[in-house]
């Protein structure tokens, strides 16, 4: 059974205007530099729960499992486990990937949302290429933001990884549409 209860609101997160990157940054410690501490912060709505995610703390923090989450599916995996480590959306998430379908029970620890609704509605399910989609507009803003940034050469090869990745992925999220 589909249930699309999964969906993100990207917002317009402003940028640091012009943000310190002498000596080359990481993708991570290019995307602290990119967007200001007060920026707008991304929605994840889960099973009606909206969770705040910052660009600067959270997407920093989160953004190599993120990468590598959607690439494995991407790539065709079936199961895939995941740990998203940010003080502020802390949860392991467990995906099944079958018939064009994902499923994702996740293991609520912290988030800028009630802990309890979060743990009530473990379970999400929705069309692989709908979940894959929600997170386009995201990623693409992050891309955007750290572009211009004097990286390093890890941090330009895992840039040029999310450049990828956002244009495999193409269409972006259902209230991008």
């Amino acid at each position: 059974m589909v249930t699309m209860s999964f969906w993100i609101q990207a917002g317009c997160p402003r940028r640091t205007p012009t943000p310190d990157s002498a000596g080359g940054l990481s993708l991570v410690e290019a995307i602290e530099a990119a967007f200001p501490l007060e920026a707008e912060d991304l929605v994840l709505v889960w099973n009606g729960v909206s969770i705040r995610l910052s660009y600067k703390y959270d997407m920093s923090v989160i953004i190599e499992e993120l990468l590598n989450l959607l690439s494995k599916l991407l790539a065709g995996a079936d199961s895939i486990n995941v740990l998203f480590g940010s003080d502020t959306f802390f949860a392991n998430w467990e995906l099944e990937s079958r018939d064009g379908e994902v499923k994702i029970t996740a293991d609520w620890q912290s988030a800028l949302a009630s802990i309890e609704a979060l743990r009530a509605a473990p379970v999400v399910t929705l069309p692989l290429l709908d979940f894959l989609r929600e997170w386009c507009r995201p990623l693409r803003l992050v891309h955007q933001a750290t572009a211009d940034l004097r990286l390093s050469p890890e941090g330009l090869s895992r840039s040029h990884a999310l450049a990828e990745l956002v244009e495999r992925i193409g269409e972006e999220g259902r209230l991008y549409r």
